[in-house]
């Protein structure tokens, strides 16, 4: 320890507290903390003050503050919240499903010892707990201690919740066996444990309001009856319902002799209203004291968690990083999305785990001989190489029931499950333009029962494709006024289409042939006709023409009276439909006469004909744009015997959409963004909103973006009934709108 700096100490927790409670450095040198000042610890391998304040030896300015995070799903640890923040021994035992063997009462003691009962394991794809390590005499070398903390003022009810409680440390055991299972490892806690491999539970009482104040007081406590050796961790289990959960995290990223691993005692404390939930709380701050997750890990937060979802180490914690969605909400219950930032039996050479403190190694933990081996994976790709845009299917197989996630080694390409769901067992790669050489594909595989993980990998070389080529075809000339067909010989794949002609009217602008229409003109012109086409991997070639356009002959003496002048209302958009009416100067209505409904898609500069209505009764004519893009629409009057052409003002359209609310499933709110023809929305920008009452303000929970194929999610834990909603603003091409709530209790 001589070359190294002093400890700088994270303390991490999971609790209802709303506040930063900050240590401040006074001029005497001692630390305040909840403004009381004491005095810094004594020595390097005693770092935590006592008297609810903690002291960096030499450094205390390196402390960072509390940071207080929410409980886990459906868990209040405010009293008085309900039944799902009661602490009562027969609500914990419900909450936990405890199979006992009819139970006088809830306060009744529960024999205890290596047969007595033990509840279903937190992780829903296991049906029993993994079977704890059982090395050395119990008691040698490093070990996580479990206490029972109890006010010694207050009923001592050790007997009546032990089982809860030993359910809770088989939880443990379970997260880490899963977890490490997914890299081809097998780790267990190296708990105190009794001659018959039984985890040790020691019942302490604790003097008056140790547990009642904050989370230093406590340690001050057991650390004043002897818990405080270097060689063990504290998992603390307090009958108290001040907070939730609250680990201890030294902030030493050294691969090895790492602070958190015997160099200082170390404490996680977890209160009665987040035992026997269904997401392990004491996994989580467990992790912590063991030096997860550290803050230069690829994705860390800077308060001591991490941002890649789902993870039981990841959610929002209020560090201003974007979270995103990296793995299958099953991943919520274990240990490292990806395995790259905090824990990996197995890290790839070069990572960041490869050279910087890795969980998985800690002393605290025993590597055990693998008891359930890892699924058979293998995968294989339809092609070995390809060209850019062409699309490389995937499939992976088991002989084992696996659920699947799908990642490339090359984030520029576009990587798809082959259907709407996250576990599907093919996938689609294609790669852009500028791409080349070899693109892993990995399969990586779920063991359902197990919790088992394996993987696969295939290949596929990718070259850039040659670019396309375009020639148009178009008339020499052509007389104003009269449609002409132009169209496109082009090589390549995937390909489409952007015709342009000035101010004529293209009617099928993304089509290989299209008509152009160009209004009537008093003088001859050369109108360049242009298309631009685009590959599939992104490639563009414009292919071009020039029509010669003749002006109008001069129109003959009329005979008969002078032509009527046409006018238009203004176009109006409602529900959908354009309408305008078509009238004379004098503002009488023109019935039956034929006319035109044009469009100028966003981004073009020509109008294309939608249809060739007629004018009804009243001289309204009505279009509906079904055509899934943004864009003018305007109404012409052609002229003719006794008429004048006349042409109306023009009208903005959106895209219709809608927002598809999906059945929550494990706080999970999710939803799709649809045109009304179904056609999915991605890359949309939405706001999760949630309110606790009717009548109440929506208020914003987060902002995100719709997937590759329209949808959005978010994992929420409301301490109480909440009804949530997502709301899409709407931007250039689509409309606004929002989905209908869903309730969250």
């Amino acid at each position: 320890m001589a070359s190294r700096c002093w400890p700088r100490m994270r303390l991490m927790s999971v609790t209802a507290v709303v506040g930063v409670v900050a240590t401040v450095l006074t001029a005497a040198g001692s630390v305040t903390a909840a403004g009381a000042a004491v005095s810094s610890a004594a020595g390097a391998a005693d770092p935590i003050g006592q008297a609810g304040a903690v002291g960096v030896v030499g450094a205390p300015q390196d402390l960072v503050p509390v940071q207080d995070d929410p409980p886990p799903p459906g868990v209040s640890p405010s009293p008085g919240a309900g039944a799902a923040s009661a602490t009562d021994t027969g609500t914990l035992r419900a909450r936990v499903d405890l199979r006992l063997a009819a139970p006088a009462s809830a306060g009744d003691p529960i024999p205890t010892g290596p047969a007595s009962p033990v509840g279903p394991s937190v992780i829903r794809t296991l049906t029993q707990h993994v079977a704890p390590s059982c090395s050395g005499t119990g008691t040698d070398g490093l070990r996580v201690q479990v206490l029972y903390l109890h006010d010694a003022s207050r009923v001592d009810r050790f007997a009546s919740v032990q089982p809860v409680l030993r359910n809770e440390v088989a939880n443990v055991d379970d997260v880490f066996a899963l977890s490490a299972r997914q890299t081809g490892g097998e780790r267990r806690v190296r708990w105190v444990h009794t001659a018959d491999c039984l985890p040790v539970i020691k019942d302490v009482a604790v003097p008056k309001g140790s547990l009642d104040s904050d989370v230093w007081t406590t340690i001050a406590a057991v650390k004043a009856m002897g818990y405080k050796r270097t060689d063990r961790h504290y998992l603390m289990f307090a009958d108290s319902d001040r907070l939730c959960g609250v680990g201890t995290l030294y902030d030493d990223p050294s691969p090895t002799h790492n602070e958190n691993d015997g160099v200082y005692a170390s404490y996680a404390r977890v209160d009665a209203p987040c035992w026997s939930s269904d997401h392990s709380t004491a996994a989580h701050e467990l992790t912590h004291t063991l030096g997860g997750v550290l803050p230069g890990a690829p994705h860390a937060t800077t308060n001591g968690h991490c941002s890649d979802e789902f993870d039981i180490m990841c959610y929002d914690d209020s560090s201003g990083i974007a979270m995103r969605q990296a793995c299958p909400p099953a991943q919520d219950q274990l240990l490292d999305c990806g395995h790259d930032d905090y824990f990996s039996t197995d890290p790839a050479p070069g990572s960041f785990l490869a050279s910087h403190w890795n969980v998985a190694d800690s002393s605290f933990l025993d590597t055990v001989a693998a008891t359930v081996p890892a699924p058979d994976v293998s995968v294989t790709a339809s092609a070995s190489d390809a060209l850019s845009g062409r699309r490389v299917t995937f499939s992976a197989a088991s002989s084992r029931v696996v659920s699947w996630s799908w990642t490339a080694s090359e984030p520029r390409c576009a990587l798809t499950p082959g259907s709407e769901t996250a576990t599907s067992d093919t996938a689609a790669l294609v790669c852009p333009a500028g791409v080349t050489g070899p693109v892993a594909v990995t399969a990586h595989a779920i063991e359902a029962g197990s919790g088992g993980g394996g993987a696969g990998t295939a290949f596929v070389t990718v070259r850039t494709a040659p670019a396309p080529t375009a020639v148009v075809t178009a008339p020499e000339a052509v007389a104003a006024g009269t449609p002409f067909t132009v169209h496109v010989a082009a090589t390549g794949t995937d390909l489409g289409y952007r015709w342009q002609a000035d101010d004529c009217a293209v009617e099928s602008p993304a089509d290989a042939a299209t008509t152009v229409t160009c209004p009537s003109a008093a003088t001859t012109r050369s109108l360049p006709v242009r298309v631009v086409v685009t590959q599939g991997d992104g490639q563009q070639v414009t292919g071009a023409a020039t029509v010669r356009v003749n002006a109008d002959e001069p129109a003959p003496t009329p005979s008969v009276a002078p032509s009527t002048v046409t006018s238009w209302t203004t176009p109006r958009l409602r529900s959908g439909v354009v309408s305008a009416v078509l009238r004379t100067s004098a503002g009488h209505p023109l019935a039956r006469r034929p006319v035109l409904a044009q469009v100028r898609w966003r981004g073009s500069r020509s109008w294309s004909t939608l249809s060739r209505p007629t004018s009804g009764a009243t001289g309204q004519v009505s279009v509906r744009l079904e055509d899934h893009r943004a864009g003018w629409v305007r109404f012409s009057s052609p002229g003719s015997t006794g008429f004048r052409a006349s042409v109306s003002g023009s009208t903005y359209v959106k895209v219709t959409v809608r927002l598809e609310v999906h059945r929550p499933t494990h706080h999970l709110v999710g939803a799709t963004l649809r045109t009304l023809s179904g056609s999915t929305v991605r890359d949309a920008s939405v706001t999760l909103q949630r309110r606790t009452r009717d009548g109440a303000p929506w208020v914003t929970v987060v902002r995100s973006r719709t997937g590759p194929h329209g949808g959005v999610s978010r994992l929420v834990r409301p301490t109480r009934r909440t009804w949530y909603r997502w709301v899409f603003p709407g931007e250039a091409v689509h409309l606004g709108t929002h989905s209908g709530f869903v309730r969250i209790s």
